[in-house]
């Protein structure tokens, strides 16, 4: 049977694939039979190729809002902590300038 593993390959050659399935066809098997087998393989790999794309697309639409909450929320405690640092420099600042 031909190897649908080909497909994973950058350089992979339609014209070539198609000749060695051909090729590896037993001699006792219908070619038409074993073009529509190799035809349904093909179709049903297609699928499972679909189903995991639209499950990963699911998934990615599904956690962005949690992300960009996060992402605000981070951006939040980042400024706040800023600004307590701006604080803290200040009074320093004051300190300094009372014990000199």
């Amino acid at each position: 049977m031909a190897d649908l593993l080909a497909f994973n390959n950058d350089k992979f050659d339609i014209n070539e694939w198609i000749e060695k399935a051909i090729i590896e066809k037993n001699d006792d098997e219908n070619m038409e039979s074993y073009l529509a087998s190799i035809a349904m393989k093909l179709h049903l790999m297609s699928q499972d190729y679909t189903d995991q794309l639209e499950t990963g697309m699911i998934e990615s639409i599904t956690t962005m809002p949690r992300i960009l909450s996060e992402i605000t929320r981070l951006e939040e405690t980042l400024v706040s902590i800023d600004n307590e640092m701006v604080d803290l420099a200040l009074q320093l600042k004051k300190l300094d300038q009372r014990n000199v």
